[in-house]
């Protein structure tokens, strides 16, 4: 991993701030403390050049930690163990490299009883740049977050134009069709309805590009539009069993994110299988997700449908895009039963 202060103008950021902090302290050490000129610019000279080249090295120890989830009293404990070895190092380094170039005279009459006021610089100094850390990496998570809203947005955009022909089986649509055409003849009343109700799915489906998160309550109606299309075909062989409880509905999830799996349920089951089909949504609620299993029943016997697997990966491409790595989709295959999990986090705007 390389070190981040060397990336863009961290560089040119982290030495324009020690030249600061530099001039600070030989200003202090001068008319503050009543130093001579000379050994108060060597001092500054060795003492903060010595604690910037540390301050690297701490770099890399603070970045590399911040890859492991740590308690608030192991980070604490740490960070005092690390600054007490630091100043004490730092102290005696810049000390012993001072007294190296200055006369004996000059190193005794200007640093001696300097031990508290130097031990409290090293301190300052450590703390000052340990908060930098914090915000440095506040700053690129920002970023991050920032450069994936970025391409999420231009990926839902993508989604929701391309929805008809990838996400929504054109299977779908050709067959609704052609069962809303049949039905004008033999029960208009059905054609009707089910005109009306493609009409609700497709309008819900486009309409909801202003936010990419919603209730689960709101996916689960758009969902049983769906569904209701495809009764109307399937008729009895198709049966959905909803046991979603009322917590789980208030947790916000993608839009259209369970649809695409319902629809690989439905051509992975009924289309291979003349028995009925069922297919059950529950949800499992942890402290900092929510685990949603779409279970569907197919004939294990038949010769299983070869598709691209787009629903699938669709879903997961999108779990990516908005969680990162907190979200998962996972599949299983057991007898006569295939599930989809889905883990989204929490709390989530």
């Amino acid at each position: 991993m390389s070190n981040p202060i060397f990336n863009g103008r961290a560089f040119i950021f982290y030495f324009a701030t020690w030249i600061i902090v530099a001039s600070i302290y030989a200003f202090v050490l001068i008319f503050g403390q009543g130093f001579a000129v000379y050994p108060a610019l060597i001092d500054t000279l060795l003492s903060n050049f010595l604690f910037a080249a540390i301050g690297i090295g701490l770099s890399y120890d603070f970045y590399f930690s911040k890859q492991k989830k740590q308690g608030f009293t192991n980070v604490l404990t740490s960070h005092l163990i690390t600054a007490a070895s630091v100043i004490f190092i730092w102290y005696n380094l810049s000390n012993y490299l001072t007294s190296q170039i200055l006369s004996t005279e000059e190193y005794q009459n200007s640093f001696n009883h300097s031990e508290f006021w130097k031990g409290a610089i090293g301190t300052g100094y450590y703390a000052l740049m340990t908060l930098s850390f914090y915000i440095i990496d506040y700053a690129r998570k920002v970023s991050k977050a920032n450069e994936r809203e970025l391409k999420l947005e231009g990926a839902l955009k993508q989604a929701e134009l391309d929805m008809l022909k990838s996400q929504v089986n054109p299977h779908f649509l050709f067959n609704s069709l052609n069962s809303i055409s049949s039905l004008t003849v033999s029960s208009p009343k059905c054609a009707q309805e089910m005109v009306i109700k493609l009409s609700q799915f497709l309008r819900h489906s486009l309409n909801k590009g202003s936010s990419h998160l919603h209730e689960l309550k709101s996916e689960l109606e758009n969902l049983q539009l769906y569904l209701d299309i495809e009764k109307i075909r399937f008729q009895e062989r198709l049966v959905f069993k909803n046991e979603v409880n009322d917590i789980c509905l208030k947790t916000k999830v993608p839009n259209l994110i369970l649809q695409p799996l319902v629809e690989n349920a439905i051509k992975y089951g009924l289309y291979e299988s003349l028995e009925p089909v069922e297919i059950s949504l529950n949800c499992l609620e942890k402290e900092d997700c929510i685990l949603l299993n779409l279970t569907n029943t197919f004939d294990s016997d038949s010769n299983n449908l070869k598709g691209e697997g787009i629903g699938l990966k669709n879903t997961q491409s999108r779990l990516n895009l908005i969680y990162g790595k907190e979200a998962q989709l996972l599949t299983e295959k057991a007898g006569n039963l295939f599930t989809v999990t889905l883990q989204v986090p929490k709390n989530q705007n």
